[in-house]
């Protein structure tokens, strides 16, 4: 379904290198108005969400990973070169690459990038102010000098010396590395550079308001990760309310259940300023997650509907032998057959089991047919369930 619709989004639209994740997200060609959003399935958190810390290169007192030039001046490696002119040299040299890499938290491009940073953290707003000040920052990074390397000590590297300058490459990656922690900074530059456009093309105007009506296609999403509740789906909550009941297995037996209890949604501090119409998209290969963020998004009042055929009626969720105390997952004859066992059961907010039974849409609209399904890699090819969608919002 990703290949056809991927060709009624605008050219701005956010399309996903991920092949499997295969998210598409952006305004439709036919009806700029509409905002279209769709994924393979759920694994957004850990390909797209940035985490930021409020602080890097903040070493804490006592590191014994920190190196200093006390720490060098006293190294055997360094009294053992007799030559005092190459021994001062060769010292000076290093002081030098140490003094670089310790300035670089003093540096007005690291101070700029902390304080967008901040904002960020504040906000969830990814701006131009914070990717400039990113790729600022790594530019600096790249810019300092290469200890690990012999180009900084250039012909002062020689038999005299490169037991003293080994050394020194040594203690200089252990300063870096987990003194200093570099690579906690570099890893969160990269993740803004990287993620940056699905926050600019999505969560921003999905935030600010701008966008009005949405189709979150959730068409053979077969489900995911159960934190990208948090980082997703509660994007479009704006109250708090029972969306669904659930029980998990305790024991082997058939019925060997907890008592039902509430699940609930709960806003997410970022997401949408109001309520906007929704038109969620499933079929029979909407399972679990999917099938869980179509009950949380359809608690939150009629401006949200469900469009197209039942979902799959699977979201137990499943894990690793015995996990919850009976619910199990595992191979048998040499791996060739698999079985699965539910962790838990669920109905929806009025108490109708959906369990093997699936979520019936507000719309039904018939699957498509076997010509139908061959025809979808055509230009002609006509998605009923998506027009359906669309003549719904365009009346909203």
């Amino acid at each position: 379904m990703h290949l056809f619709v991927e060709s009624k989004v605008d050219k701005n639209a956010f399309k996903s290198k991920t092949a499997s994740l295969g998210i598409i997200a952006g305004n439709l060609t036919s009806n700029p108005d509409i905002y279209y959003l769709t994924f393979s399935q759920f694994a957004v958190t850990n390909s797209f969400k940035i985490t930021l810390a409020n602080q890097y290169l903040n070493p804490s007192k006592g590191n014994a990973l920190l190196l200093t030039k006390e720490i060098l001046s006293e190294s055997e490696e360094l009294n053992a070169i007799k030559d005092v002119n190459m021994r001062n040299a060769i010292k000076d040299v290093t002081f030098n690459i140490l003094d670089t890499y310790n300035s670089y938290s003093e540096s007005e491009v690291f101070k700029t990038f902390m304080q967008e940073v901040a904002k960020f953290n504040q906000t969830e707003i990814v701006t131009k102010e914070l990717t400039t000040a990113a790729q600022k920052a790594l530019i600096a990074y790249n810019a300092l000098p290469k200890y690990n390397t012999i180009a900084p000590y250039g012909p002062l590297y020689n038999a005299a010396t490169a037991d003293y300058v080994g050394s020194f490459i040594g203690l200089m990656g252990n300063h870096i590395n987990f003194g200093y922690n570099f690579p906690e900074l570099t890893g969160a530059i990269t993740q803004i550079i990287a993620r940056a456009p699905f926050y600019e093309k999505f969560l921003n105007p999905l935030h600010n308001g701008d966008i009005k009506k949405i189709i979150i296609d959730l068409r053979s999403n077969g489900g995911g990760a159960v934190v990208d509740a948090r980082f997703i789906s509660d994007r479009f909550i704006t109250k708090n309310t029972v969306f669904a009941y659930q029980r998990t297995r305790e024991g082997n037996g058939r019925f060997n259940y907890t008592p039902w209890v509430e699940a609930k949604t709960k806003p997410h501090n970022f997401g949408i300023p109001a309520n906007i119409p929704i038109a969620i998209l499933t079929d029979k290969g909407s399972a679990s997650m999917s099938e869980i963020t179509t009950l949380m998004l359809k608690s939150q009042g009629n401006q949200v509907v469900s469009i197209g055929d039942y979902s799959a009626g699977a979201t137990a969720g499943l894990g690793t032998v015995d996990d919850f105390n009976g619910g199990t997952r595992d191979a048998i004859a040499g791996g060739k057959l698999t079985f699965y066992m539910p962790l838990l059961a669920m109905k929806d907010a009025n108490g109708v089991v959906v369990e093997g039974v699936g979520i019936k849409p507000n719309i039904y609209v018939t699957p498509p047919t076997d010509e139908e399904l061959y025809q979808m890699a055509s230009p002609n090819f006509v998605d009923r369930v998506l027009n359906e969608a669309i003549n719904y919002l365009s009346s909203k």
